[in-house]
This record gives C-alpha cells, structure tokens and sequence, in this order.
C-alpha cells in the first residue's frame, strides 16, 4: 500500500506543478517527505498486526477438563508374576480341589 499512496503522491504533486509552475525542486522535497511518513506509518501498521497476531497466538486456551483414572479393584494382581500365578478371572472352580469320591 506505501508503494500506491507513494505513487498517488508523485502524481498528484507533478500535476500541481505542471498546473501552478512551481520549482520541481519544492514539490520534490516535499514528496520525498510525505512517502517517508507514509512508509514509517506502514511500517508501524504492519509491526502492530504482528504484534496483535502474535497475542493472539499465545492466548492459553483453556485446559480440557480430565477424568478421574478408572481405580484398579482391590485384588487386582500388581506384577506380572502375580498375575501369571493368579487363576483366571472368573473361573472360580479351578481353584477348589477336585471331589472327592465318596463310599
């Protein structure tokens, strides 16, 4: 955009002159004036969106709420060994001892 309001500037200030016979010189000058104060207010503007990009991309969103860990059951073995020497859950009767035959 500095370039178009640069280039407007230059425009605009050769046809005063050419209209008012001014010294080229003058309408130069102050040119070269207002295309610098029209790159630093761009420069200013492009710092301030990337100053305001940047806030926004730092912005925490706020943290998802957890669920509580499901809680292992009390009996539950706690090494792989106990697990192993552990009889499979549910089977309850592989645990009993065999029936003994009667008279």
């Amino acid at each position: 955009m500095a370039a178009t309001t640069a280039s407007i500037l230059e425009r605009t200030a050769v046809a005063a002159a050419d209209a008012n016979s001014v010294d080229l010189d003058v309408v130069a000058n102050n040119l070269a004036s207002a295309a610098q104060r029209v790159r630093v207010l761009e420069k200013r503007r492009a710092k301030s969106a990337r100053a305001a990009f940047a806030a926004a991309a730092r912005k925490r969103r706020r943290p998802t709420r957890r669920t509580a860990p499901v809680p292992r059951p009390i009996n539950a073995p706690k090494t792989l060994h106990e697990a192993l020497a552990a009889p499979p859950p549910g089977n309850t009767a592989s645990t009993a001892p065999p029936p003994a035959d009667g008279p």
